[in-house]
């Protein structure tokens, strides 16, 4: 993946972004205007008073922020909408390439911390884009604008204010590193506690049976105390970073109130160009903070862009191109795998899979029967050394993301049912599936009756505590799913241990009746599945 992602969000929504700013100028334009207007007025307020001023100057103010409030809601609006649309965008593009990272990526990553790290960065990147995009416009004009209008009252006092600028360059230079690398740690920190803190509700039962409650509670507050301490530490750096300038604002303001007292007192200055100066001084030093401020929230914005490109700089799992219309015959050659190239799970594993046949895969617990179906459907791509052919098409050159999806079907030992409807756990993705076909599986593997007795029938969440699934009807949910995919390869893993002697003969009469199309693979234990069996693979006789 190219690291452009993020200006091709940007450029996705280019005409959206273009709207916000010019309407945030717009907003900023009328904000900038009203000193000078106010100022203005005071002057005449006390040198030429009239009643037609006073409605002229009134009808300016109020027209000016009737538009600015109408213009503020309508650039929030847009902002909010870009805001979070641009952070789904970045988010998905980050989550869709990792889809594609090796499965052994994941065997030590901690899925919590993972998505925090997506979401917390991809925010952190969007608010800085669409809250500068306006703003470093903006605060440049009003320094540029503000020091002219200060300049044609009183030149001296805007030389004083210029020569504030070198020593904000100073204090960034100075202090850049410091805020990033606090800013990146505390970030890290952060994640890290959010996963610990996910951790105790995710182990609940493991916390409860082994009366872990004191052991639980330490580690969250040792990662407390870590994220405590990094959060003291980037405090401390953002705040000296940021706000070093009051001293100098300070000093420039009491000056400023001196010397503009004295020049009204001497007729060379009005009390209306005093409230102008006055505001437009508080406005420059608001932009040349901003800028200051810059510096820190870029550095920011900055640890978040690493931290994503760290995740896109993953190398991908190969993937080929070809795509095959079905599944006939599987070769394997040779067939040898280790985790982390130490634990040798099989070793020189050779058999041929034909289509119309029951294989059963056996081996003791932690044999390597799950790992290797994982690698024959080219999860583990390039983590072993052998050869797979499927219809003497080396797996190498398959495109095996359309296979797995089209041509393959895996129930599971623990079937994975999403947070969402009943008929939309049963079929998925699976494409024109007839609602008759679904209703004639289910009843086939006596899950119907279940389905149609809860208010919502199909259409009721798999999580509603008045369905009340128990391990039986989940695994024949997950049963019915993989045999609504009607694939040419079958993959069932320990199908039948949740299954009541009646539901395994039903089963055993399915797969007699639909194993002429297919190659149908078991990993299981259980002997009354021997029936039906073709041929036996042990995984332990190849040690």
């Amino acid at each position: 993946m190219d690291k452009n992602f993020i200006s091709r969000c940007l450029t996705e929504n280019k005409f959206k972004v273009i709207l916000y700013a010019v309407l945030g100028l717009a907003v900023w334009f009328i904000a900038f205007i009203i000193p000078y207007i106010t100022g203005r007025y005071v002057d005449s307020l006390i040198y030429n008073a009239s009643k037609d001023t006073i409605y002229l100057f009134t009808g300016i103010v109020l027209a000016v922020n009737i538009f600015s409030i109408a213009g503020s809601y309508f650039q929030n609006l847009i902002g909010a909408k870009l805001n979070t649309k641009m952070v789904f965008e970045i988010s998905f593009e980050i989550y869709e390439y990792l889809k594609k990272v090796p499965l052994s990526y994941y065997k030590d990553v901690d899925s919590v911390y993972l998505v925090s790290k997506i979401n917390d960065d991809s925010n952190v990147i969007v608010n800085f884009i669409l809250s500068n995009i306006i703003s470093i416009i903006s605060e440049s004009l009003t320094f540029i604008l503000g020091t002219y209008i200060v300049y044609n009252i009183s030149p001296l006092l805007s030389l004083i204010m210029l020569c504030v600028i070198p020593v904000y360059i100073f204090i960034y230079i100075k202090f850049r590193k410091r805020v990033y690398d606090s800013s990146l740690s505390f970030k890290e920190s952060q994640n890290k506690y959010f996963s610990t803190m996910t951790e105790q509700f995710l182990q609940m039962k493991y916390l409860k049976t082994h009366g872990l409650f004191s052991f639980f509670s330490q580690r969250l507050k040792r990662s407390f105390e870590i994220l405590f301490k990094k959060m003291i530490n980037n405090f401390k750096a953002t705040y000296i970073f940021s706000n070093l300038n009051m001293i100098i604002t300070l000093i420039i303001n009491i000056f400023i109130i001196f010397y503009a007292g004295l020049q009204i007192i001497e007729g060379k200055m009005t009390i209306g160009s005093f409230t102008i100066i006055s505001t437009y001084f508080s406005n420059i030093v608001a932009a040349i903070t901003f800028f200051m401020a810059l510096g820190s929230s870029y550095q920011e914005m900055i640890a978040s862009k690493n931290r994503l490109f760290e995740l896109v700089n993953i190398k991908t799992e190969n993937n080929g191109t070809v795509n095959i219309n079905d599944i006939n015959q599987i070769v394997i050659k040779s067939l040898t795998f280790a985790y982390d190239g130490d634990l040798q799970l099989f070793k020189n594993l050779s058999i041929q899979l034909n289509k119309g046949k029951i294989y059963s895969i056996k081996g003791r617990n932690g044999a390597g029967k799950s790992t290797f179906v994982n690698v024959l459907i080219g999860l583990f791509q390039n983590e072993y050394s052998g050869e797979i052919f499927y219809d003497d098409i080396n797996i190498h050159d398959l495109d095996m993301y359309s296979i797995r999806k089209n041509k393959i079907a895996i129930s599971d030992q623990e079937p994975q049912l999403l947070n969402s409807s009943i008929i939309e756990n049963l079929i998925l993705d699976i494409p024109n599936i007839d609602n008759t076909e679904v209703d004639n599986w289910c009843k086939k593997l006596g899950i119907f009756n279940k389905i149609v007795s809860v208010d919502n029938s199909f259409n009721a969440n798999i999580a509603e505590k008045s369905l009340n699934l128990s391990g039986g009807e989940k695994q024949k949910i997950s049963l019915v799913r993989t045999f609504l995919k009607d694939a040419p390869l079958i993959i069932l893993d320990e199908p039948t241990s949740a299954l009541d002697i009646q539901s395994v003969n039903i089963l055993i009469d399915v797969l007699e009746k639909i194993k002429k199309d297919k190659i149908i693979i078991i990993i299981t234990h259980d002997e009354k599945l021997s029936c039906c069996i073709d041929d036996v693979i042990d995984i332990d006789s190849y040690k």
